[in-house]
């Protein structure tokens, strides 16, 4: 059971302050924002506030439709969605999570206060029962609305194995995506663009005559290969089929990660690349876009540096740069980790770091002019390591120096909000002093390569820690220094925490990135087992309790360390991979094949037999005799990137065995928990689960 002494950061906290504003939108002097609401099952409703630089006092607007619980924003596109929200002229749009229908708020009644009919209309409707659709990355331009659209048709059943020669994935045919456009008056959708198996990023320039575009098909990634495309606008109202006019592509002679493209108040425009080479490594850079003679369309780097200017697009909507007037914009970068701002002078090309600031990651860059001073203005998510996340607005004073403000969260006495939620919120910024700050801690790790992870130690009791290794999801993510409530609920209960950038992780580069390529299940779980021996051998820890917790591919190398290395002596895994070959059959588009190049460097040339071989080396389920490990699984039922059968038949497996375990499954949720009540289940039942295996004086946790 939970420790009786005396705790600062409950359970509660963890699930009540895990939200935070996200979808950001500036509209006439207005910031709009995404926020789910715990105590709502993580219902995301959307807020605003004006931004006003003659008052200090924020006034939140009401937007009081989102009262009624139908109402919910999200989209499923990819399944990870991103991009369901957005504003232009008081208009809103967004993507309603029940039907995946597109809803618009007019301008005129979108800060009406009141419960009234009529105020949400739908701009789209699926009659079709026979497929679903889905929207993400909403842009409003003129009178069109542009998005991407994608459409799952019903699947053809065959006994054919899935598995052919040369891949290894999922029959996705009838999973169509698309760029489209509809008609703000008629409800009319066009295809603009389609061909491709993904599309993301749909950006107008200002005068509303060019389209901007990125594409990519199986079997990348889009942090592996993408193609910029571009669209003349110019007169396609005239056009039946406007996706018969050809698009332009950027040239390349090689493989290059093309992201985030951004028009400039001018009309330029500016991309994030990965194609040149910097010291051996290859970074997300930015590019100027240009056509000289209208000879074809090719990019122009305009500066370089060793860092990633970009994240990996598993959602949409993500920004890094802002224009802070004709002839400067801020830009978002990450280097070995560690996230920093930057001003790029666009006239001369030179870049110039801003001095050290206390954010340790960045997110969401947009921008805005200020209706006051007409200057431009950037607003930015940020992370801090002992504060809840924060909306900063960033202006670029006399001489060309930064200066920022906090706009959110909103204080509790400036917002309509459930006051439970919001007092756990105020409770965050309240305890800083409770919070442990992460060390940099590097180490050796798979094949000896410099490896990275933070590093939580709890306050000294006389006892070695406990230690808790976590292994991020992605694989292509990043272990992040903000702060985690999740992480600062183990701490305080005494545990070390480990957060591993493991082989594959972002934020190093693309080296970095693709050493994983081939050796999942082998890199990253070798890293993980290596940073828990290092910290054991420098005496931080209790080398007799030792766990590991991972979730999806985090969970993977979960249950890969605990199958094929005896280093943990527990494991908790979040809606992880057991099985490949089910993984394989049952995952969703956007990830078919995403398991090629992580398995094999050679995907190409695998044949049937040895992509099955390959399966039954990597998958914990082949080789459950050797898992003699407690593990406690969670997973949500609704989870359409990992399927609950990979958790179900590790489970049953593991009981088989006679080895202890526990098992979670929630009805309500789908890949990661959104449901406070769920949050709180699943934390307190894993710090159960080790209690009793590290004190038998504790009782065993139920089994859900």
């Amino acid at each position: 059971m939970l420790t009786q002494v005396k705790l600062n950061i409950s359970a509660e906290m963890v699930a009540c302050g895990s939200s935070c504003a996200f979808g950001l939108c500036e509209d006439q002097s207005k910031l709009y924002w995404l926020e789910a609401l715990p105590s709502e099952q993580g219902r995301v409703v959307i807020q605003s506030i004006y931004l006003n630089s003659r008052s200090n006092k924020i006034k939140e607007i009401p937007i009081n439709h989102f009262k009624d619980t139908t109402y919910s924003v999200r989209s499923r596109v990819h399944e990870y969605g991103g991009g369901a929200m957005t504003v232009t002229n008081g208009l809103i749009a967004f993507v309603n999570a029940l039907d995946q229908n597109i809803y618009l708020i007019y301008p005129e009644i979108a800060e009406q206060i009141g419960e009234q009919a009529g105020l949400i209309t739908a701009l789209t409707a699926n009659t079709d029962t026979t497929v679903n659709i889905s929207f993400a990355d909403l842009q409003i331009a003129g009178t069109y609305l542009y998005a991407i659209r994608e459409t799952h048709h019903p699947k053809v059943t065959t006994t054919q194995n899935i598995v052919k020669q040369g891949t290894a994935k999922q029959d996705t045919s009838n999973v169509i995506n698309e760029l489209v456009r509809i008609n703000l008056h008629t409800k009319e959708i066009q295809i603009m663009h389609q061909g491709y198996d993904f599309y993301i990023s749909p950006r107008i320039n200002p005068q509303l005559t060019q389209l901007a575009f990125i594409a990519w098909n199986h079997p990348n990634m889009p942090w592996d290969a993408t193609n910029l495309g571009i669209l003349n606008l110019e007169n396609m109202d005239d056009i039946d089929n406007p996706y018969d006019i050809q698009a332009s592509f950027v040239k390349s002679d090689i493989e290059e990660s093309i992201l985030q493209p951004v028009y400039a108040p001018n009309g330029d425009l500016y991309v994030m690349s990965d194609r040149s080479i910097q010291n051996g490594d290859r970074f997300w850079n930015l590019f100027k876009v240009l056509n000289p003679n209208q000879a074809g369309y090719i990019l122009e780097n305009v500066f370089q540096k060793s860092a990633d200017f970009a994240k990996p697009a598993w959602i949409f909507g993500q920004s890094n740069l802002a224009f802070l007037g004709k002839d400067h914009a801020l830009l978002s970068y990450v280097k070995t980790g560690n996230w920093s701002l930057g001003i790029i002078n666009l006239s001369t090309q030179e870049f110039t770091a801003m001095p050290e600031l206390p954010f340790c990651e960045h997110d969401e860059l947009i921008t805005y002019v200020d209706k006051d001073t007409q200057k431009y203005t950037a607003i930015l998510s940020v992370g801090l390591p002992t504060a809840a996340s924060q909306v900063i607005q960033i202006k670029l004073n006399l001489n060309n120096k930064i200066i920022y403000e906090k706009l959110l969260p909103l204080s509790q006495d400036s917002r309509n909000q459930d006051p439970l939620d919001q007092n756990q919120k105020d409770n965050i910024d309240n305890m800083a002093t409770c919070y442990c700050k992460p060390k940099l801690f590097e180490f050796d790790g798979y094949n000896n390569n410099k490896t990275y992870a933070n590093l939580y130690l709890p306050k000294k009791t006389g006892d070695l820690p406990k230690l808790r290794v976590i292994a991020h999801g992605g694989p292509t993510g990043q272990a992040s220094s903000s702060l985690n409530l999740n992480i600062q609920f183990w701490v305080e209960r005494g545990y070390a925490v480990l957060d591993v950038n493991y082989t594959g992780s972002t934020g190093f580069g693309r080296n970095y990135r693709e050493r994983l390529k081939g050796l999942w299940g082998i890199a990253d779980v070798i890293d993980c087992v290596k940073a828990a021996q290092a910290v054991v051998a420098q005496g931080l820890v209790d080398p007799n309790a030792l766990t590991i917790r991972g979730s999806s591919a985090g969970g993977f190398s979960v249950l890969c360390a605990l199958t094929f290395h005896t280093t943990f002596h527990a494991g908790a895994s979040y809606y992880g991979i057991g099985n490949l070959a089910s993984l394989v059959e049952d995952t969703h588009k956007f990830e078919a094949y995403y398991i090629n190049a992580l398995l094999s460097q050679n995907s190409k040339d695998l044949s049937l037999d040895d992509w099955n071989t390959l399966f039954k080396e990597r998958s914990p389920i082949e080789h459950i005799e050797k898992l003699q490990t407690p593990v406690i699984f969670f997973q949500g039922m609704q989870d359409k990137v990992v399927l609950p059968n990979q958790a179900e038949q590790m489970a049953a497996a593991l009981k088989n065995n006679k080895i202890y375990t526990r098992s979670y499954y929630f009805e309500d949720e789908g890949h990661g928990f959104r449901n406070t009540k769920n949050i709180i289940q699943a934390l307190t039942s894993e710090f159960d689960f080790y209690e009793y295996i590290f004190n038998k004086n504790s009782p065993s946790p139920k089994q859900e």
